[in-house]
């Protein structure tokens, strides 16, 4: 599988889990509504985070995966 699949949501990987147990009704609610068909090439986007006065550490972070995902 190329990276650029792994980018995009699909339907037929990126399905909803019939077991999931919400931690809340709206959590659950929330989980409910996902539809595979609607989100189907829809593109995926990562957040990096990172503790307090971290800022350069988590910039570093972010290119190192902007490479990887630029392959």
């Amino acid at each position: 599988m190329r990276i650029a699949e792994l980018l995009v949501m699909n339907k037929e990987t990126d399905v909803n889990d019939a077991t999931y147990k919400g931690i809340s009704p709206l959590d659950t609610e929330i989980h409910n509504d996902y539809d595979a068909d609607i989100y189907h090439g829809a593109p995926v986007s990562v957040q990096v985070i990172g503790r307090r006065l971290q800022e350069e550490y988590v910039i570093g972070l972010a290119e190192q995966i902007g490479v990887a995902l630029s392959l």
